[in-house]
């Protein structure tokens, strides 16, 4: 085998041969995320003393994302926690993302109380401060998400608008449940919104009609297979968008 100064000859589509030892290259893990590669030296034979041959081989490590899974509705005698505990579940499996269940009712955030306008990042209030770490540990977020008078509901609204860079250049997506509708409405409502914070709404989602009547003895939330197929679809392309919009998330500000 002959190549000239700063030759490149792929065999297999996972060894890359390049005779200055700077290669440099990603493998998209077609599953959904672009994956680092690991390099590994070696010598060909027989060794050809003109020339410094060095094979890389691309393992696939994914990049490790974070999802959290955001419960929307805070009042008594919600099904969200249920509908969550089955996504959170099903993410967690699917493997995609490492998974998180956040809960709103946990943050008790009251209506928007901070002085400063949350571009600033000024924050006075230590339920802001915590919120904002939380907010900030995610590159990816799915609200559960009830519908209230056709709208999302105010806990939601609330709560994303008392932070503004931690949102920024993450993907998200919606798990809606209600009536007849499903939720859709409300869902639509908040992709409106989130857009003002610079997240990407992916059109995927999954919509639940009465869900009251998917919950067993214990409460908890038993999905047809439809429920499941839509999220692992929604879950794929999440990851997609999570990855490609990780170089800007890369330049934002953190919490604070």
């Amino acid at each position: 085998m002959a190549a000239g100064d700063g030759a490149t000859i792929r065999q297999e589509h996972e060894l890359e041969f390049t005779t200055n030892g700077e290669a440099e290259a990603l493998l998209f893990d077609l599953r959904g995320g672009w994956c680092r590669p690991q390099t590994q030296a070696f010598e060909l034979t027989p060794p050809n003393p003109s020339l410094q041959i060095q094979a890389f081989k691309l393992q696939e490590t994914p990049m490790s994302l974070q999802l959290q899974t955001i419960i929307a509705s805070t009042r008594p005698g919600r099904i969200g926690p249920s509908v969550g505990d089955w996504f959170h579940t099903l993410a967690s499996a699917h493997g995609a993302f490492q998974s998180e269940r956040v809960d709103l009712a946990d943050f008790q955030l009251p209506v928007y109380d901070e002085p400063q306008h949350p571009r600033t990042q000024q924050y006075e209030h230590e339920h802001t401060r915590v919120w904002s770490r939380s907010v900030a540990s995610a590159d990816a977020y799915v609200f559960v998400i009830p519908e209230y008078n056709y709208s999302a509901p105010p806990a939601l609204i609330n709560a994303l608008d008392y932070v503004y860079a931690e949102w920024n250049y993450k993907p998200c997506a919606f798990v809606s449940y209600g009536g007849a509708s499903g939720g859709l409405r409300s869902a639509q409502m908040a992709r409106q919104m989130v857009t003002a914070l610079r997240m990407m709404p992916i059109p995927e989602g999954v919509m639940i009609q009465m869900p009251w009547n998917h919950l067993d003895d214990a409460r908890r939330f038993v999905p047809e297979p439809m429920h499941d197929d839509s999220a692992r679809g929604m879950l794929e392309e999440l990851a997609r968008w999570a990855h490609a919009l990780q170089p800007m998330r890369d330049t934002t500000a953190g919490a604070l």
